[in-house]
């Protein structure tokens, strides 16, 4: 899918609302391409389409890098709510409620972004669907930030724009994943805001002359594990003997084989 932001700018910010969204989530292209869905009547086609779409995992993205795009001053703003309902006296104009709100934007040096799957191959009735869906695509993230959307055929381009799924990756991206449309079609029936849905880790674009990263001592983040403090009894440091022993019986039953030097206690190098 070939984006081009028309206005030249990207309205959408980070679901913690930390920041503006760079570059689009994936999910952002597939909640665009439902809602083109159901403003077109809801064809079975289409829909099984993007069921099939949902199934192909995280895409690449070809997006300007960290060095390119910027994001722009985004002001305190006052706005009224979107939940009122027609029977409830605050819609009435004298009675309506303002919310504080900041909307996010990010301003690329390049206007158009491309997703790609490179092991998808749909059939000529999905391509088609798909095609005609991205055709009615009017908007990605706010409703302000209009899109020219189209399904095409090419390779990605430069190693300076292209953002790659992966395990070692320092960003967390939102896609799509199997069962993301019933959701979708579901809260909005229900006249419920979206949940989140599942994420990637990305790694950003780097320079050619840029060197690999240094992965460090204890594998990439993905390999950790991360207990939560929720309270209780919690067992002294001097405990992880037991816990790396019930670890490596689980991932033994499994029939993986664990890494006998983070297991047993030893950290590599004498760390802690």
């Amino acid at each position: 899918f070939e984006i081009e932001f028309l206005t030249g700018v990207y309205r959408a910010g980070l679901p913690d609302g930390s920041g503006a969204e760079w570059p689009p989530h994936p999910e952002r292209l597939f909640s665009a391409l439902a809602q083109a869905w159901g403003d077109g009547g809801c064809d079975s086609e289409e829909c099984a389409a993007l069921e099939w779409l949902e199934r192909q995992g995280a895409p690449w993205i070809e997006a300007d890098n960290d060095e390119e795009w910027a994001e722009r001053t985004a002001p305190t703003v006052f706005v009224p709510p979107n939940d009122d309902r027609g029977n409830e006296i605050t819609v009435l104009p004298e009675r309506r409620r303002r919310q504080a709100r900041v909307f996010r934007a990010a301003v690329p040096a390049n206007t158009v972004v491309r997703f790609g799957w490179p092991q998808a191959s749909p059939s000529k009735q999905e391509r088609a669907a798909l095609d005609a869906m991205a055709r009615r695509v009017a908007s990605l993230g706010h409703s302000s930030s209009l899109v020219r959307v189209a399904l095409v055929e090419g390779k990605t381009g430069s190693e300076q724009r292209l953002w790659l799924p992966s395990a070692e990756g320092n960003f967390s991206l939102r896609v799509p994943h199997e069962g993301r449309l019933a959701q979708l079609a579901e809260w909005h029936q229900e006249h419920e805001r979206p949940h989140g849905g599942a994420t990637a880790r990305y790694r950003a674009p780097r320079n050619r002359d840029q060197p690999e990263p240094i992965k460090g001592l204890f594998g990439a983040a993905t390999e950790w594990f991360v207990f939560e403090d929720v309270g209780g009894f919690r067992p002294d440091i001097l405990a992880f003997a037991q816990v790396a022993r019930r670890v490596r019986d689980s991932l033994m039953a499994l029939g993986l084989q664990p890494v006998p030097e983070v297991l047993s206690g030893h950290a590599p190098n004498g760390s802690a």
